[in-house]
């Protein structure tokens, strides 16, 4: 990216949709040879006052939704919620699941 700065081309710095709370490490990085930030979503001009906001840009779903009686929940990083929710789909639901 540095050679294509040097030879005169614009680099656009694209901060993830999810920094709510500090930039990117990769946006860091890029911070001091990019034109312009471009954040998604109004939320990211605190931590990135810099930036300009372009988005939400969202990802076509790969797949149809539908209703087949179950329900599909995904691991993050915070786990305190992941515990929270185990526990409430032990005591609301009557069969349930989990795949570890």
């Amino acid at each position: 990216m540095l050679a294509a700065k040097i030879k005169g081309s614009k680099i656009y710095n694209l901060e993830g949709g999810k920094r709510f709370t500090k930039p990117g490490l990769t946006a860091k990085w890029l911070k001091p040879i990019s034109n312009i930030t471009v954040l998604q979503r109004p939320e990211q001009k605190r931590p990135r006052p810099d930036g300009k906001v372009y988005g939400p840009f969202y990802e076509l779903p790969e797949y149809e939704n539908r209703d087949e009686g179950y329900i599909v929940v995904t691991g993050g990083t915070y786990m305190v919620s992941a515990n929270y929710l185990i526990s409430y789909m032990i005591m609301k639901l009557d069969m349930v699941v989990l795949q570890v």
